[in-house]
Formats: structure tokens, C-alpha cells, sequence
């Protein structure tokens, strides 16, 4: 039988390595676990005739917001305060649905050690200007599979129940798992892909095996090593996945949620859902759930 008190001890220090860990060493972790967005389903533009993007003439591209704000190209993001932030700005012309028309993507590093791309993607309405139609905040850039954009949401979920580095996905049966959003973009509009049936199967699989943490007598009620965020991972995937059908969402986390709190984890993870398309709520909700481990940190360093 597990000695619930030592094994508590022992995550919390390895979630505590773990995350220093990640702060020393996350540029380059970032780098390579979350690459540049893919090209080779998508073609690439050259910037359209006439198009300067060095804010000296007036040809430059102009940017046009959902709020209605219209900004030029050069001087998006704003980075008077955050200079060494402009470094990480990238963007490219592309041509998703092949029609001939360009749509710009832009996407830019906000900083911090446990933050965020913000990606956007523009139409092209006339000569050098380009109208937002989506834009998404998460750990990594977009990706692009012909007309198809992935939105990768790690960062939303990472401190569901759990620290930052804690994380168990590595032990899932079907490791080629993670958390994303396929969306599609035709006739200058975004909306859900049809649902995936394979990837419905993996996180049917995975669920199995999560099923056997949360059945444990000794599955712990407060944080943990990072089950509960493997399951608000598959839960909001599979939601995606399946053009948003809550009620169908919900009878899946119920079959494979075995916990004791399964009440508060759904709530959690239908809150995670509805917000899933900013940060605010990931940043600030969950936060608290590491901090208030402080104390059993200290008692477990023997400080």
C-alpha cells in the first residue's frame, strides 16, 4: 500500500524541481517541443505588389481589428515597454483555401517564463489592408495543414490542479496525445473541423487509463502530479472534436472520472472550456491551487 504522506512529500518536490527546471531551461524547451509553424501544406506568399512593411511610405500594410482599431503593420505589437520582445515577431503571407487571395498570419512572444504566443490571422479586403478574422492565445505558434489551423492549448490547462511542470502524458498509452483545436478556414470565415473519429479513439484509450489513477483509494484530493490536468486536456480536445456537444462531453468525463470531487473537477474543466480562447482564466483560477501547497513544500525541505 502507498504511504499517501511520503508520496505527497515526493511530488511536491519533483513538481517543485520540475518547475525550476523550467524556468532555467524554457526557451529552449520551447523551441524545440513547440517549432515554428508547419509550411508544407500551406503555400507561402511573397508580400503582395506594392506592400512595405517598414512604416516610412504609405503603401504599408494596415491591420484591422474585431475592436475596430486599425494599426500599421510596423508598429503591431506596441513594444515602447517591452522592446526585446519585438525580436520575436514573425509573419507571413499565406494562401489557406487556395484561392488565390492572401491571408496574412502574425504571431509574436509575449514573454515570461510560463507564457504565450498571440497569433492572428487577417484577410486581405483591399490593396494593403487586412481585416482580423481569428486570433488565439497559447504556448505555441499556429499550425497549418492546407486549410486547416491547430491551435495548441497546453498553456490554458497548466496549472489545473497541479504545477506548471507537473505532468503525467508520458505514461498515456497513446503518447501521441496533446491538446489542441483543429478549426478550418474557407470563404474568409473560421469554424470547427469535422470531428476526428481517430483521435475520438485515442482519447477514449487514454481515458481508460486515467480511469485507474482517480479509481485508486489513495488518489489524492488536492493537487496532484498532473492527472486531473490530463483529463481537462482530453476532456476540452474531445468537446472540440465533437462540435461542442457538452451534453455528450459531460456523459464521457463521467465515465472515466472515478474521483471523489468529479462535481468540482467537470465545473473546473466547463469553465476552462468556456474561456479557452484567452488566458485570463488559466493565468489566475488555478494558480492558487499550487500556492496553497506552500506550506507541505516547506515541511517536506524541512525548513
Amino acid at each position: 500500500m502507498i504511504n499517501s504522506g511520503k508520496l505527497k512529500s515526493w511530488l511536491i518536490i519533483s513538481g517543485v524541481s520540475g518547475l525550476i527546471l523550467l524556468v532555467l531551461f524554457w526557451p529552449d524547451l520551447r523551441a524545440y517541443f513547440f517549432p515554428s509553424p508547419g509550411e508544407t501544406a500551406t503555400d507561402t506568399l511573397a508580400a503582395p505588389a506594392g506592400t512595405d512593411t517598414s512604416g516610412d511610405a504609405n503603401g504599408e500594410v494596415i491591420l484591422v481589428f474585431m475592436n475596430g482599431n486599425q494599426v500599421p503593420l510596423s508598429q503591431f505589437p506596441d513594444t515602447a515597454d517591452f522592446k526585446d520582445f519585438f525580436n520575436t515577431k514573425k509573419f507571413k503571407y499565406l494562401d489557406i483555401d487556395r484561392n488565390g487571395k492572401p491571408e496574412l498570419y502574425l504571431t509574436y512572444y509575449t514573454g515570461g517564463a510560463h507564457c504565450c504566443n498571440e497569433s492572428y490571422l487577417f484577410r486581405n479586403t483591399a490593396p494593403n489592408r487586412f481585416e482580423e478574422v481569428f486570433s488565439f492565445t497559447g504556448g505555441s505558434e499556429l499550425d497549418f495543414a492546407g486549410n486547416m489551423i491547430i491551435a495548441n492549448f497546453y498553456e490554458q490547462t497548466a496549472y489545473f490542479y497541479t504545477c506548471y511542470a507537473c505532468m503525467i502524458n508520458d505514461t498515456l498509452p497513446k503518447q501521441d496525445f496533446y491538446p489542441h483545436i483543429t478549426l478550418v478556414y474557407e470563404d474568409d470565415s473560421i469554424f470547427l473541423a469535422p470531428h476526428d473519429e481517430a483521435l475520438n479513439e485515442t482519447i477514449h484509450e487514454n481515458l481508460k487509463f486515467l480511469k485507474r489513477w482517480t479509481g485508486h483509494p489513495e488518489f489524492m484530493e488536492d493537487a496532484d502530479s498532473g492527472v486531473r490536468k490530463s483529463y481537462a486536456e482530453h476532456i476540452i480536445t474531445y468537446f472540440f472534436n465533437n462540435q461542442t456537444d457538452l451534453s455528450q462531453t459531460r456523459s464521457l468525463f463521467s465515465a472515466y472520472y472515478a474521483g471523489k470531487d468529479s462535481l468540482e473537477v467537470w465545473e473546473g474543466i466547463e469553465t476552462h472550456m468556456d474561456n479557452i480562447f484567452g488566458m485570463e482564466h488559466a493565468s489566475e483560477q488555478y494558480v492558487k491551487k499550487i500556492l496553497e501547497t506552500m506550506s507541505d513544500i516547506k515541511e517536506a525541505l524541512g525548513e
